[in-house]
Formats: C-alpha cells, structure tokens, sequence
C-alpha cells in the first residue's frame, strides 16, 4: 500500500492540509478513523486484532495498521462467500 492510498483512505482535515499523516495514532484517533467507539477499538487492539506498539508507557496504533485490518475483514468476508 502506497502513501497515496492510506492518504485517499484517511483524508487530512481541511484545518491540517499541510500537515503530513503521522506514522502512529492514540487508541482513541484510530477508533475516529474507523468509526468506531474508543471501548471497541481498545478491545480490538487488546485482542490483537488491530496492530498496536508500546512507545515507553503509550499505546500507540500504526497508522497502516488501520488499512491492514480492513484488509483482513475484506478477505475475511471474501473467503466466506467463495
């Protein structure tokens, strides 16, 4: 995946064009991004489901992470219909 699809994938806001996507997101950024409750995105990185890294004391969520997860889910369901 290149930087130009994570970057179609999760547009800057209009406030931060200049700013560049940063490599890693809280738990509750993340869960932004997916559209999810902050309580289902910390189980999804609790259950190792969704990729995340410890940076001293912080959890933190590669921002590929979040495309690696759709990806899964989408050959996830893929598989089942075959």
């Amino acid at each position: 995946m290149t930087d130009d699809d994570v970057n179609d994938l999760f547009p800057a806001r209009a406030d931060s064009l200049s700013a560049p996507l940063p490599l890693v997101l809280t738990v509750e950024q993340a869960a932004e991004r997916l559209g999810v409750g902050r309580t289902v995105m910390y189980a999804l990185v609790s259950s190792g489901a969704v990729e995340s890294v410890q940076i001293g004391r912080l959890r933190r969520v590669p921002a590929d992470a979040l495309v690696t997860f759709l990806d899964e889910l989408r050959a996830g369901r893929r598989g089942r219909l075959a």
